[in-house]
């Protein structure tokens, strides 16, 4: 059996989707709060999906604003 490493993350709001890199380097998280806490040229409504490309180089969000955008993962 392998030791596991738990951690334990608080979010601000109710988490519509989830998920990690191939490598397990990066968690990307959908939040929804409420709160308006800037505007941005981006998604303006909730996100509903998170992937990683297989190589972990980028990821791609969409929601319910009829968006999907892709994102640079910076290392």
């Amino acid at each position: 059996m392998h030791d596991q490493l738990q951690q334990k993350i608080v979010c601000p709001g109710v988490v519509t989707c989830l998920t990690t890199s191939p490598d397990g380097a990066f968690l990307a998280a959908g939040v929804c709060t409420g709160k308006l806490l800037a505007v941005l040229s981006r998604h303006y409504q909730d996100v509903t999906c998170l992937k990683f490309t297989d190589d972990g180089t980028h990821f791609v969000s969409a929601g319910k604003d009829n968006l999907a955008l892709v994102w640079s993962v910076c290392r």
